[in-house]
């Protein structure tokens, strides 16, 4: 009985297919009911009459392992184990696809070093099948074989190709892979086809039939060896070598040969090639080459090779290329290795103790079969050990050992048609795949070129009907190869490389298949070439465009179309072409199509063109744009004509053949598309020339100018003269590009920048040429050739020069200025040409840019009027005509129904185009309208965009061509009800956003631009606004493709500037010029959502020429929107004041920055008014660092950094989160607001002196702030997308308050610590709902879990996060951002198990272009693998391969470490590096390393993605080699924060052994800090105690002793103790604290001799913000008082204050400063002051006042004020009381018989009177003398002075002289220094008024 088996493939490991119905067979007892048990299902089936039983397994996800339980009815049971699920391939072909890894690991060494480090390898498994043929018909089951998971053990037995192929597409598509692999070297493809697919080709079919007799295929096999044996024992028998054993180490290599004993032993040896002495040779050589051409027999080389000291004995690899056909080798007499045939390596191992110091014998017997020897070319002769070498190419000794017949034919049995189908593919049909792989054709390439296509269409077709499935099939063309190769059976050379790839191209025409071009990936000297990663990628990305629709480009150029007979424009940047003709031949996949050689150069060498003679001729390739020109000079060809082959245009050159590299290999550089991907050889014959020749050409010759720019700084007024003098000092430089972001240090760089390029012309008179500048910052000037082209002022409008006239024919040179001067703006505006530039070429009528002017407007329901403006330039401008065709996202054609035929010829005339001599090109206007129907609407959600295709056509033929991408949406500004979008109320969820991009400058790069997009629209943003500046155009593009709605902004100032150098210089001359720029850019954007002409204009406060100014750019920006594709607004802080509402009347569109509190009262005044929020919010905060408390307005500390709590915010803007969220929510009316800011930006770095601002909800690198998630819970909707977070980290001082916030856009949330709940909360999302829109908790630092919930209306849990406590990092994390891009590529390493890595495993593409990006975070974990939050490590990175670190970015105001270097700290645990794409594709290497810390690597394919919008392709203007391929990259830097190696602190742990509650009894407590990590560098602490506003407290002291603290309370209060170091840097960087608590000590009083912050006050009235440095802001309108209480003067006082202070402006400001509270009885004015001095941003100034009196005692002071300034605090002036003039009713005490108080004199002094002024010091300077003003009318009144301490007693007697009148008399002293009592005494007889004294020295 049969017992219940399962074939090979189901075992063990196996990978089964995923999202496929998979069969799982196998065969029993027939009628057997067999169970299957699997995931948690059970299947069933049962045996048939044949014993075979099949089961099919429901779709599956990819996962495992898993295990399968498969049992039968009669208890028999098998199982299998490790299970995966993902893709699985089938792999067959001959020797290239067989080959395994140890043939190749010499190259690849990472590849088995990252198994043997990864903790988990790739889940790729293989099963080999083992080699086998059958020709009786197809086996059922393979006879051995198992599936092999890759480990470091297996990795090199796996096929290299197919390794290859798995690694990269399971890092596109986190997939399991595996493969099965069926292939054997030297098998044709006849070899794996049945009987069925070979129909027709008897002579393949006979062979079958000749090999199913068993017993001649025994025989064969069996004469195979007899016959090889023979020979080969032959051979030995004669060799001389091996009799006088040659290979022995000492050998007189001159001595002679006995002719006679080599005539006895060989009889046909005569004494021609062989010699009879050692003759010299050259290794490498062909046999062919030399004497021994032909030879068949045994050949013996011989050389002397000097070892040194340092290598004798040592083991050495030795390399000796591949030898033809066999070989052993001796070393020293000793065998080091064999090989018996030719195609292997030959890499041996010279053993230790081999090699000795002098000299040493290497001798090799090669062994030639059949005429054919060689030792290869090309190849390593050398031996090896580590970087010592020892080369062993150049002059050998050789000598013939023997010489006997061709060996006899070798019958390769296997290789026989059909053969290893039956046995090896035919077992296979049965198992699921997801498609096939196929590396074969060299063994083909001899005589079955002819009939290869047709060989490969009915195996294609075969397999398909096989497996039952349209299974992809994705194929290797052959590679390139020269070397002459013949095979042992029939001794043929393999030649028609050629035809096979012609062959293998055409198959891409059967459905389903798919070809990875190889022509650059072989050795021309080796059939198996090693590159097999290559082949591997591209096979991937063919596999993965199709299974998993990544949409990326996975080929290279192809061949679409051909223009025959062109003159064709001669292209800028080549020679001129010959004269004669062209052929322009258009490709598809082809953007950025460039030429590449790794080894024969880079001129294009490998086209030809067959003529109608049949005569073949080089021909002259130049590559231009997606095209390439071949030009070839008038050789005495057949010319013929053929009419009407083009409209319009006759054929003129008779083409019979045109030929792509169709040779053995390439002579010189390859074409390769912008991806990387090369194109295919090919050879066009006749009809396939004339059917492409119908293709159209489209084309706006408009190229990227980018490349082969140099670059200069000089000073300010550096002459062109003196900078054209320099050109030697120019470097390379990329474009866009920012000269000030190099150095962090000098980003305000008064400078001027030089742009220095050359470039060829070699047009024709009626050509004309442009340039177009995105933008240069700023006040540019163009020169051409020496020559004044144009110049441009304002930095950020774009621009375009016609620069015709300027040029002459050959070399040009183009040289710019743009000049810096600070200031100039507010914010870092960066410099230089910082976005793209364009060369243009058009004829002499042409469109300008920006010609066609679109508009759409709402029909009926879904049909909209299309509305189009074309501009046309030019000399026959009026005989020209503009056609249109639209086209839908999908590429399909829309119908255009015209509305209205109306042409307006000439009502633009003389409508000039935008500068320079543009003005002497005016342009005609052409109107069309169409309706369009069944639109798809443009909206934030779903924005569907059309293209419009716009031909301009003249005489018949079209001349020029532009695409423009657009939308149909529409809208409606509701004074009212707000925004509508499309009919839907749309509320505008806006950020405002600069320009720069944080590490990368000013400098645009779109990637950057989408990835911060991406991040903002994950927030829920659907609006931002370009502050305060045009925006570069792929800002608007990737607002169009994203969804995102745009205020386009123009102006920060106009007449008034703002700063010294800004564009208010230019404004009333340039300013209708930037906005004819300006608007003709943007207007045919659909996500243009307004105009805005200005931001916080201070010339609409000013006057009426505010409104002046508000209508004639209103008009202006109106003329060139004439359709209103959006409104005008204004953004403005003025709004409180007239005239800006004059001006906000005007435009209607107001919108308010920090003014919501008048959008009620200025909403009832002016119903007519559409009000938003234009700027709002700027709370400040730094990412991941906290202050608390919460409830505490902290704006800034010690550290520079601002509380991401919430809890920091500023004078001028929102007092909290909540506020600012819910303001607009609830206010209807309102369109909405826009956050200041969305990300960070460089500049205006309120509330410190530092680099980047803290505004932002994202930081300049791209990572969130806390805020980010307060916005994202209230601008998204949990019921699409529910979210949670939670903050802040959770590492703090055991003990310690931290307030806990939560925010959820859910309705419901709830907190937990280790598993216990704090508390479930109702959250308020809802307009009128409330200003609960976060959850708050207060929890007392416990190590462990901090988790949050949160629930929907139903108790649902929807979302869930939490944080965890964590310890010192102890190994990197390398993670990749895939928050700007939806395809995936490649992973980060494998050894990276952090649970955020492992939510995002995968890396989007990156292109290789030389401008895409990749984005990677750079972190840390602990030792159990949790996120370190607040690592501050030092991190070194590295990047090699096919890319370059472009950028590094913590963002960290604070730290100014270069962007541009290779060394950073994290900040908050994240570093940003920013690495760019080459050009060439290639795997990208990112290692990050740190003193103490594990490293990380990363690695990360470039590949292609069509989804990614790129620049046209750059053509080369002008001789740029030298330049063109310059790249920016990272170099290493000064580190200025801390020092290279260091170990940074990362946080303080603070204790406090005693409890932290002082009392009466307990005044004294300690704590000691602990720093972390321990081995941290910097070991300085400081300790601080401060209230919770961050003001240091009085009524507690400290004295430190090292990292403890002792803590002595002087007063009742709170306190915080702050922990603090510097950690290696100049200011303080890290911060701890614990809370404490004074109690029964009593009141504490203010001390006013030390500073005390404005923050402090104890009651305010009016409106009061945070300023900065601890400071208040006053309001900006109404009073504000400011009142301190419990302020101690002490007995003196003092009557002089000085307080440093902050104006917005320059104007007089008046404060008053009372004594007590405004209009409280009692209360007094001491001082009536003005405050007026020149501002400095941000920076306080003091000034002093001196008050009518001194504040003495305990008493309140307020401070009185009507306008808007920042006050830092004050302190008054401590008086030395023993040295300043004491009035005597000051004394301390007074005591007598008879005295009378008159205001502060004692008068009417009698007997026994003591005045007694206490603690009178005097310090170190004797008292001389003492002055005192009174009076006595009884003659001279005695005065004793008594000076009195504890210890000792002075008295001096002083005699004061009648005077009638108050006088001061002066009296010398004994000298008296220290502290003293002076005690004033009158005796008896006293008669005196004592007004007051004063003591001099």
């Amino acid at each position: 009985m049969k017992a219940l088996t399962l074939p090979r493939l189901i075992g063990d490991g196996m990978v089964l297919q995923q999202k496929k119905k998979v069969r799982i067979w196998g065969e029993d007892e027939p009628g057997r009911k067999v169970t299957l048990l699997f995931l948690d299902n059970e299947y069933s089936g049962v045996a048939g009459s044949d014993g075979v039983w099949e089961i099919f397994l429901q779709e599956m996800e990819p996962g495992g392992p898993y295990a399968m339980r498969i049992q039968d009815d009669a208890g028999e049971e098998r199982n299998v184990k490790d299970i995966l699920v993902g893709d699985v391939w089938m792999c067959s072909g001959q020797s290239n696809m067989e080959l395994p890894m140890r043939r190749v690991v010499d190259r690849y060494p990472q590849e088995l070093e990252q198994c043997r480090t990864a903790r988990s390898a790739l889940p790729v498994r293989t099963f080999k099948i083992t080699e086998k043929s059958d020709f009786h018909g197809p086996l059922k089951d393979h006879e051995s074989g198992e599936w092999t998971a890759l480990t470091k053990d297996t990795l090199l037995d796996f096929s290299a190709t197919a390794y290859f192929f798995a690694k990269h597409l399971y890092h596109i598509s986190g997939v399991p892979v595996g493969l099965i692999n069926a292939s054997l070297g030297g098998s044709r493809i006849e070899s794996w086809m049945g009987r069925d697919m070979l129909a027709g080709y008897d002579d393949f079919l006979t062979l079958t039939d000749k090999y199913c007799d068993d017993a001649f295929v025994a025989e064969r096999l069996e004469r195979n060896a007899r016959q090889s044996a023979a020979w080969h024992s032959r051979l030995d028998e004669m060799d001389l070598g091996l009799r006088e054993d040659w290979a022995q180490e000492k050998m007189p290599e001159d001595a002679p040969d006995s002719v006679a004993e080599r005539a006895s032993e060989c009889a046909a040896d005569e004494e021609t090639a062989e010699g009879s002495a050692w003759q010299d040779v050259e290794i490498p050589f062909f046999f062919r080459d030399t004497a021994l051409k032909g030879f068949i027999g045994s050949v013996w080389f011989r050389r002397k090779f000097t070892v040194g000291k340092e290598l004798a004995g040592k083991e050495m690899k030795l390399w000796l290329g591949t030898i033809v056909d066999s070989d052993t080798v001796y070393v020293n007499g000793v065998c080091v290795g064999h090989t018996d045939y030719q195609y292997p390596p030959r890499k041996y191992v010279v053993p230790a103790g081999l090699l000795r110091e002098g000299q040493n014998t290497i001798v090799i017997r090669v062994k030639s079969e059949i005429g054919q020897g060689r030792f290869t070319d090309g190849k390593t002769y050398a031996l090896f050990r580590g970087e010592e070498r020892i080369d062993l190419s150049g002059i050998w000794k050789y000598r013939v050992g023997a010489s006997c017949e061709m060996v006899g034919e070798t019958d390769f049995v296997n290789w026989k048609p059909t053969g290893l189908y039956h046995a090896m593919m035919a077992p296979c049909h049965r198992y699921t795949i997801a498609g096939l792989l196929w590396y074969q054709g060299e063994s083909n390439t001899h005589a079955a070129a002819s009939c290869y296509l047709d060989l490969m269409e009915r195996m294609i077709a075969g397999y398909r009907e096989k497996w039952k499935e349209e299974l992809p099939f994705f194929y290797v063309q052959l590679p390139n190869f020269s070397a002459e190769v013949y095979e042992k059976d029939r001794h043929e050379l393999y030649s028609d490389w050629p035809g096979i790839r012609e062959a293998q191209r055409k198959a891409l025409k059967i459905p389903g298949t798919g070809m990875a071009v190889a022509i650059d990936l072989g050795e021309d000297n080796d059939l198996h070439p090693l590159n097999k990663e290559g082949v591997g990628y591209r096979l991937a990305m063919q596999a993965a465009a199709v299974l998993y629709g990544a949409g990326k480009e996975c080929s290279g150029p192809q061949i679409c179309g051909i223009e025959m007979g062109c003159e064709g424009p001669r292209i800028c940047g080549t020679e001129p072409a010959c004269g004669g003709r062209q052929v322009r031949l258009h490709f598809r996949n082809a953007a950025g199509m460039y030429a590449h050689s790794e080894n024969k150069g880079m001129e294009i060498k490998d086209f030809e063109i067959m003529d109608g003679e049949g005569r073949l001729f080089p021909v002259k390739a130049v590559i231009a744009e997606n095209d390439v020109i071949l030009t070839w000079k008038e050789k005495k060809t057949t010319i013929w004509k053929e009419e009407n082959l083009f409209t319009g245009k006759e054929a003129t050159a008779r083409i019979q053949e045109i030929r792509y590299c169709y040779r053995n290999t390439n002579q010189g550089a390859l074409l390769y598309n912008k991806d990387g991907f090369p194109m295919s050889p090919f050879r066009l014959e006749r009809q396939e020339i004339l059917a492409l020749a119908g293709m159209e050409d489209w084309m706006n010759g408009k190229y990227s100018w980018n490349d082969g720019w140099s670059f200069l700084k000089t000073s300010v007024g550096t002459s062109y003269a003196e900078a054209a003098a320099r050109k030697k000092e120019f470097t390379a430089v990329n474009i866009p590009h920012d000269w000030l972001i190099y150095d962090v240090l000098n980003l305000y760089q008064d400078s001027v920048g030089w742009y220095w390029k050359r470039f060829f012309w070699q047009e024709k008179e009626e050509k004309k040429a442009f340039i177009i500048f995105e933008g240069i910052y700023m006040d540019s000037t163009v020169y051409i050739n020496g020559t004044t082209a144009g110049e441009w002022k304002y930095g950020y409008s774009a621009f375009t020069l016609d620069i015709t006239e300027y040029l002459r024919q050959g070399e040009n040179e183009i040289l710019i200025s743009a000049s810096f001067h600070n200031p100039n703006s507010r914010w870092y505006s960066g410099a230089g040409i910082y976005r793209n530039v364009w060369f243009k070429v058009t004829d002499r009528t042409w469109l300008p840019e920006n010609a066609v002017y679109i508009s759409t407007k709402r029909m009926e329901e879904n049909t909209f009027l299309l509305s189009l403006e074309g501009e046309i330039a030019g000399e026959r401008r009026k005989e020209a005509v503009l056609l249109y065709r639209l086209y839908d996202e999908d590429g399909n054609e829309v119908a255009l129904k015209a509305a209205e035929a109306v042409e307006a010829c000439g009502k633009n005339a003389g409508k000039e185009e935008s500068c320079g001599k543009d003005k002497e090109n005016p342009v005609e206007s052409s109107d069309r309208k169409y309706l369009v129907g069944n639109v798809k609407l443009w909206d934030t959600e779903n924005p569907a965009l059309y293209t419009l295709h716009t031909e301009l056509v003249l005489d018949g033929k079209v001349i020029q061509h532009m695409e423009e991408r657009f939308g149909f949406r529409f809208f409606r500004f509701d004074p009212d009800k707000g925004f509508f979008l499309n009919g839907r109320h749309l509320k505008l969820h806006g950020v405002c956003e600069h320009h720069d991009l944080g590490a990368l400058g000013a400098a645009f790069h779109k990637p950057a631009m989408r990835r911060k997009f991406r991040i903002l629209k994950e927030m829920g943003v659907n609006a931002v606004r370009g502050a305060h500046n045009m925006m570069a155009p792929g800002f608007l593009e990737l607002a169009d493709e994203m969804g995102i709605l745009v205020i386009s902004e123009a102006f920060d100032m106009w007449e008034r500037s703002k700063t010294t150098y800004d564009y208010g210089r230019f404004f009333r001359e340039w300013s209708a010029r930037d906005v004819e720029s300006w608007v003709r850019q943007d207007r045919n954007h659909p996500c243009v959502l307004m105009w805005s002409i200005g931001n916080e204009i201070y010339d609409t406060h000013a006057g009426e020429r505010g409104q002046e100014i508000t209508r004639y750019l209103k008009e202006l920006v109106e003329s060139h929107d004439a359709l209103q594709n959006a409104p005008v607004t204004l953004a403005s802080n003025y709004m409180p004041w007239e005239n800006a509402q004059k001006c906000a009347d005007i435009v209607k569109l107001a919108g308010y920055n920090y003014s919501e509190k008048y959008y009620e009262k200025h909403h009832a005044e002016h119903p007519d008014w559409v009000i938003y929020g234009s700027e709002t919010a700027s709370i400040v905060q730094s990412r991941g660092i906290y202050h608390f408390p919460l409830r505490a307005g902290i704006l800034a500390e010690d550290d520079e950094q601002c509380s991401a709590l919430g809890n920091s915010p500023t004078s001028w803007g929102a007092k909290s989160l909540e506020q600012c969220v819910t303001l607009d929510r609830d206010t209807a009316f309102s369109l909405g607001q826009f956050l200041w800011s969305g990300f960070d930006y460089i500049g205006e770095p309120t509330p410190y002196h530092t680099k980047n601002s803290y505004f932002g909800q994202v930081d300049t690198a791209g990572f969130p702030k806390d805020s980010y998630y307060v916005w994202k819970s209230a601008w998204t909707d949990y019921r699409k997308a529910p979210m949670i977070h939670l903050f802040p980290y959770w590492d703090f001082n055991e003990g310690q308050l931290i307030d806990v916030r939560i925010c959820s856009n859910a309705p419901f949330v709830e907190l937990f610590l280790n598993g216990i709940s704090l508390g479930r909360q109702a959250l308020a999302h809802e307009p009128g709902s409330g200003g609960h829109i976060l959850a708050d908790y207060q929890v007392p630092y416990e190590k462990g879990v901090l988790a949050a919930a949160a629930y929907d209306e139903n108790g649902r849990k929807i979302a869930e996060t939490e944080r965890r406590s964590f310890g010192n990092s102890v190994r990197i994390v390398i993670t990749p951002d895939i928050s700007y891009k939806s395809d995936m590529s490649c992973k980060p390493d494998a050894s990276d198990k952090s649970e955020e890595t492992q939510k995002k495993s995968e890396v989007p593409p990156i292109t290789a272009d030389g401008r895409d990006l990749l984005f990677l975070t750079v972190s840390t974990v602990d030792e159990e693998g949790n996120p370190v939050e607040n690592a501050c490590d030092r991190i070194d990175l590295r990047v090699t391969g096919a890319g370059r670190l472009v950028g590094l970015d913590n963002g960290d105001s604070t730290d100014f470490d270069s962007y541009k270097g290779t060394s950073r700290r994290l900040f908050s645990g994240k570093l940003l590096a920013i690495v760019q794409a080459d050009k060439r594709p290639g795997e990208i290497r990112v290692e990050a390393s740190g003193r103490g810390i594990q490293t990380a690597c990363f690695t990360c394919m470039t590949v292609a993605d069509k989804n990614v919008i790129l620049q046209k392709n750059d053509i080369p203007c002008g001789k740029e080699e030298e330049t063109s391929e310059y790249r920016e990259e990272n170099k290493p830097a000064l580190v200025r924060l801390g020092k290279e190696g260091e170990i940074p602190v990362r946080r303080i742990v603070l204790r406090s052994p005693d409890g932290r509650i002082f009392t009466k009894d307990k005044n004294v407590l300690t704590a000691q800090a602990f720093i972390e990590p321990p081995q941290a560098d910097d070991r300085e602490l400081f300790f601080k105690a401060v209230n919770d506003t961050g003001v240091p407290v009085s009524f507690v002291t400290l004295e430190q002793h090292g990292a403890q603290v002792k803590m002595t309370a002087k007063g009742d209060g709170t306190f915080r103790l702050f922990a603090m170091s510097k950690s290696g840097s100049d200011g303080i960087r890290v911060m701890s604290q614990l809370e404490f608590r004074i109690e029964g000590l009593g009141q504490a009083h203010k001390n006013p001799y030390e500073f005390i912050s404005a923050s402090l006050y104890d009651a305010v009235k009016g409106e009061v913000g945070n300023g900065n440095e601890r400071g208040v802001a006053t309001g900006r309108d109404g009073e504000t008082i400011l009142s301190y209480s419990d302020i101690d003067f002490g007995q003196f006082g003092s009557d002089e204050i000085t307080m440093p202070i902050f104006a917005l402006n320059d104007d007089p400001y008046a404060m008053q400063i009372w004594e007590g509270v405004p209009e409280e009885e009692g209360s007094e004015m001491l001082a009536d002051v003005i405050y007026q001095k020149p501002s400095i941003w941000n920076v306080y100034q003091s000034e002093t006042w001196r008050l009518k009196r001194r504040l003495k005692g305990i008493t309140t002071i307020s401070f009185h004020l009507y306008a808007k300034v920042h006050i830092k605090g004050f302190t008054f002036t401590q008086y030395a009381k023993a040295w300043q003039r004491l009035a005597a009713g000051e004394a301390d005490a007074v005591y007598g018989d008879s005295f009378r108080r008159v205001g502060n004199a004692i008068e009417q002094i009698g007997n026994n009177v003591s005045l007694v002024f206490r603690e009178m010091d005097f310090g170190e300077n004797a008292v001389k003398g003492i002055a005192i003003k009174g009076r006595t009318g009884n003659g001279a009144n005695t005065i004793h002075v008594r000076f009195a301490n504890v210890t000792e007693e002075i008295k001096q007697i002083v005699e004061f002289p009648e005077c009638t009148d108050y006088a001061e008399v002066e009296f010398a002293l004994e000298s008296v220094c220290g502290k003293w009592d002076v005690t004033f005494v009158f005796l008896p007889g006293s008669c005196f008024d004592f007004n007051s004294f004063r003591f001099y020295s």
